[in-house]
C-alpha cells in the first residue's frame, strides 16, 4: 500500500524527534516483522535516513557484502591523521627507549659473553618489549610499508604486537637458559 505525501512528511517529522534506539526497534519492525513489514519502501528509507544521520557507522544490513566488511586504507589514513593530531607523549618515550635499546643490541651482537650470550641479546629483548608496549599504548604499529592501526587492520596489528613479545620472550628465555647454564 503506497503512503501519501503527508503521511510520509508527518511520519519523517516524528522519527526525528526520536533516539537512535528506538528507530533501530522501528527498522526491525517495519522491515522484518512478517505481520507489520511494510510493502513499500518509503517508511523504511526514512528511518534508515535518520540512522545515518545519527550514526554515521551504520551499515544496512540488506546492503553488507563481504567486500565492505574489508578495512581500508582510507581508515587507517583517517586514523593515522587523527592520532598525529594528538600523540601520547608516554609512548614516545618507551618508543625512544625501545630504539635505543634495540640499537645497542645490535652494536653488541658480535660480542659474547664465555657462556657464549651476545651482550646484544638482552638489549634487543628490552627494545622489542618497549615497541609492543608503545604500539598497544598509540593502538598502531609501524611496519615496512608504513603504519597499522588496530581498529583498520585489527589482525594485523596483534600480529605484530605478539610476534614483537614471542621475540622478546625467545631473547629472555636464550639469556637465562645461557646464563644459569
Amino acid at each position: 500500500m503506497p503512503f501519501s505525501q503527508e503521511y510520509l512528511n508527518d511520519y519523517e517529522k516524528k522519527i526525528r524527534q526520536l533516539p537512535l534506539e528506538e528507530l533501530l526497534d522501528i527498522l526491525d519492525l517495519i522491515r522484518d516483522d512478517p505481520f507489520k513489514a511494510d510493502d513499500s519502501p518509503e517508511r523504511v528509507k526514512i528511518v534508515e535516513r535518520r540512522i545515518r544521520e545519527l550514526d554515521s557507522n551504520y551499515i544496512n544490513e540488506q546492503d553488507k557484502d563481504p567486500i565492505s566488511l574489508i578495512p581500508t586504507e582510507e581508515l587507517n589514513n583517517r586514523l593515522e591523521v587523527e592520532f598525529k593530531k594528538k600523540p601520547h607523549p608516554k609512548s614516545t618515550v618507551i618508543q625512544i627507549i625501545g630504539f635505543v635499546s634495540a640499537l645497542f643490541g645490535f652494536l653488541f651482537i658480535p660480542a659474547r659473553n664465555e657462556n657464549g650470550l651476545s651482550f646484544g641479546m638482552p638489549f634487543m629483548s628490552i627494545g622489542l618489549l618497549c615497541l609492543a608496549y608503545a604500539g598497544i599504548i598509540d593502538k598502531r604499529v609501524h611496519v615496512r610499508g608504513g603504519v597499522i592501526h588496530k581498529t583498520a587492520h585489527p589482525v594485523a596489528f596483534w600480529c605484530m604486537i605478539v610476534m614483537e613479545i614471542i621475540g622478546a620472550l625467545f631473547g629472555i628465555v636464550e639469556i637465562i637458559s645461557k646464563v644459569f647454564s
